[in-house]
This record gives structure tokens, sequence and C-alpha cells, in this order.
């Protein structure tokens, strides 16, 4: 899982790479101190999506009021989170700590 960039598009763009055929579920997260400070909940965006063999890059959609409040701080660290099923149900996950920046 690598991030490709952090638009102004309220979206992150994540490549993910696969072997076999998935389902991936995507959660970009606040941690609670920067969450309370903004009055938003943890879960800032989250994204379910098939997955074919290859690589693939998804955009996780911020919500509108996370991409708001994003504007009032410079820097943001957010928690990226990628679970990855396969068709015989075996689950990966794997975490990316992100800063946003202007």
């Amino acid at each position: 899982m690598a991030l490709k960039n952090a638009s102004k598009k309220q979206a992150l763009a994540v490549k993910l790479t696969t072997n076999e055929s998935a389902s991936a579920t995507l959660t970009a997260a606040l941690d609670k101190a920067t969450a309370h400070k903004l009055k938003l909940g943890q879960k800032v965006g989250t994204l379910k999506a098939a997955l074919r063999p290859g690589t693939t890059t998804l955009k996780v959609k911020l919500s509108s009021k996370a991409a708001k409040a994003f504007k009032k701080l410079k820097p943001v660290k957010l928690t990226v989170t990628a679970v990855v099923a396969d068709a015989a149900g075996n689950q990966t996950t794997k975490t990316l700590k992100v800063t946003l920046k202007k």
C-alpha cells in the first residue's frame, strides 16, 4: 500500500497491489485529540472496492465536514487503514500514517 498523493480535491489517492482478485475496505481516520479539536468523528473517509490482480489506485473521498475543517489546520495527520480479503476469506490489514499539507 502506498499513498500516491494527498490532493486538495478532498480525496486521498491510495495505490494497492494484489496478486489475485480481492475486496478492499479503506478507512481514513484522525487521532482522538485532532478529531476532538475539529469537532469531528475519528473516521473521516471510507471506501469499499473490488480489486483485480495488479496495481489499482483508489480514491478515498473525505467527508465534506472533514474537508472544510482541514482548511483550518495546516498539517493534518491521518491514519489510512486498508483491509484486503481474497475469495477464500484470508484477510490482510495494512496501516499507513499520512500528513496532509496545504
